[in-house]
């Protein structure tokens, strides 16, 4: 059978649809001139960043982008992105010692947050494979005391 773009033809008006991993896309579409690209990207990412979050997608045919962009007049800035605080929060007031396995993406936040650091130098810290990373949750989900990172060692 062919892939997922032949049973999804770009006639096909967007929406949401089943993604290749099972998993329901929040949002898809099609970018269809240069004029509405960047309101259709900012709209997508703030689409992903609604609750329940989820992957958005915009597909953007060769044809559009080899067109000249132009800035529109009324350009806004995207949103920020959500903070983990409010999950890290509800762990913190469970009490008690938790492990989170999460992606390594949010683990770099989550760092970022106990070091202090805003990402405008280069990183205080390492993420590596096979590690915990200690550290301590204040009442309001802030990380704060990082402690050095403790290796995991395979069981023999």
């Amino acid at each position: 059978m062919p892939g997922c773009h032949a049973a999804r033809p770009a006639a096909y008006p967007p929406g949401p649809f089943r993604a290749v991993s099972g998993s329901q896309v929040a949002s898809s579409g099609q970018a269809t001139s240069t004029a509405t690209l960047y309101q259709q990207l900012v709209s997508a990412g703030e689409m992903a960043q609604r609750t329940p979050a989820g992957p958005t997608f915009l597909s953007v045919p060769i044809e559009t982008m080899l067109n000249e962009w132009v800035p529109p007049a009324n350009m806004r800035d995207a949103p920020p992105a959500p903070k983990p605080r409010p999950a890290l929060a509800d762990i913190a007031a469970g009490g008690g010692s938790t492990l989170l396995i999460v992606h390594r993406a949010l683990m770099r936040v989550i760092l970022a947050r106990a070091w202090g650091w805003n990402y405008d130098s280069k990183e205080p810290f390492r993420i590596k494979r096979g590690r915990l990373y200690p550290l301590t949750l204040l009442a309001d989900g802030t990380p704060t005391e990082p402690e050095e990172p403790a290796r995991l060692e395979p069981i023999a």
